[in-house]
């Protein structure tokens, strides 16, 4: 084996290849393994997460409007309505909500059209979102 090592530059180029190739995969094996690992920690951790999210609040309020929150875990909720000054108009929720979806009413009539916020805070996050009423 030693004199065809020595011998021959064609196998030596052949063996070198070979060599090179196998290293290139099992890095690339050894990559593929950790970002597997790392993806479905990041999966749990989401999971895990104590958030609240928003389900298709639309721009312009109108008379009787829905608000949809999707709520991870059970948790203390705050949703109020804001004026363009940020100063709270209307508190619309302030209790303990459980899991799962739940739909709050906001009656638009009662106030004059333009710029407001929604407001929703827990323990966990803050969320601010823009809205316009026109009645």
């Amino acid at each position: 084996m030693q004199s065809l090592w020595e011998d021959s530059t064609f196998w030596r180029v052949i063996i070198n290849c070979l060599g090179a190739f196998s290293i290139i995969i099992g890095i690339w094996v050894i990559f593929r393994i950790l970002k597997s690992i790392l993806l479905n920690k990041k999966a749990q951790k989401i999971r895990d997460a104590k958030f609240i999210n928003i389900k298709n609040l639309p721009s312009v309020f109108s008379s009787n409007s829905q608000i949809c929150l999707v709520v991870n875990h059970e948790q203390n909720i705050q949703l109020s309505l804001l004026d363009e000054n940020e100063k709270m108009v209307l508190s619309l929720y302030d209790d303990i909500i459980e899991k799962g979806d739940k739909i709050f009413n906001l009656n638009t009539t009662e106030h004059n059209n333009g710029t407001y916020y929604i407001a929703i805070k827990t323990p966990y996050q803050q969320i601010l979102r823009k809205i316009k009423i026109e009645n």
